[in-house]
């Protein structure tokens, strides 16, 4: 449903669950040219995105990846070649109006 190919990369042994990231080889098309959230999407006033990446993992019931997890997903494979993926920006960061992809 989400385009992408959500597969099993780790098992936390503390709670016993399963950790799943999408492991598409590029962004889906779905999923590209968005907003990283509601106030980067609704600041934009000229072509203006669809929707924006943390409603779209919100809607999925999904969490964007940290800038460490997509870190070990490259371990893993090639990843993102020719796109890019917004990854969880820190509050911080935020409040400064960026936001990161990698």
């Amino acid at each position: 449903m989400t385009g992408g190919e959500p597969d099993v990369v780790g098992h936390d042994k503390k709670t016993g669950e399963y950790i799943f990231y999408d492991c598409s080889a590029e962004t889906p098309d779905g999923r590209r040219s968005i907003c990283y959230d509601h106030e980067a999407l609704e600041s934009r006033k000229e072509n203006k995105p669809k929707d924006s990446a943390m409603k779209m993992a919100a809607a999925m019931g999904v969490e964007l990846l940290t800038e460490e997890q997509y870190r070990e997903l490259q371990k893993l494979g090639p990843f993102d070649r020719k796109t890019s993926s917004w990854v969880k920006t820190p509050v911080a960061i935020r409040k400064l109006g960026g936001a990161h992809f990698l």
